[in-house]
């Protein structure tokens, strides 16, 4: 807030700017035992869409990334048993790096990304994908599976949104 405080003029004079700031994917679904940290998460997230709307007709982007469990340091150091958990919930194999975390900042950063704004762009190796899809669909082996095709086959019949295009 007061980084951007003290920036926002200029780059309002400019007609330009990138700002991207770090948030969480627990300030979007919520961590047990971490109220204040979601919480002030979800209000960074906040922060970063009002200031698209105030900023973008200045030609300001502003964006948001928000990692899941990223392997810092830190992280290397918690228990075994937490990164574990971490990894179960992910979709893909691997924990993200801070390289994965900054290369999603550089992309927003550049011209590339230049109608990108008011966006939260998760680097959580599908930690967020994995609890939503959870909710919806049953788990379990191929069954499951069987389920879930039948369920987008009868959508797809019906034309509502959640089958197969």
């Amino acid at each position: 807030f007061n980084m951007v405080r003290a920036l926002a003029p200029a780059m309002r004079k400019a007609g330009y700017g990138r700002i991207v700031n770090i948030t969480s994917i627990n300030g979007m679904r919520g961590k047990f035992g971490q109220a204040n940290y979601c919480a002030s998460k979800a209000g960074l997230i906040g922060l970063t869409k009002t200031l698209a709307r105030e900023l973008g007709p200045k030609g300001v982007t502003v964006n948001a990334v928000a990692p899941g469990m990223v392997m810092t340091r830190m992280a290397l150091g918690l228990p075994a048993e937490i990164l574990a958990k971490a990894r179960a919930e992910s979709v893909l194999p691997e924990l993200a790096t801070p390289e994965d975390v900054a290369n999603v900042v550089l992309f927003l950063l550049s011209d590339a990304a230049r109608m990108i704004t008011g966006e939260v762009i998760r680097v959580d190796a599908g930690q967020s994908v994995f609890r939503q899809c959870r909710r919806g669909v049953p788990q379990g082996g191929s069954e499951a599976w069987e389920q879930i095709g039948l369920y987008q086959e009868m959508c797809s019949l019906r034309g509502h949104a959640g089958g197969q295009q």
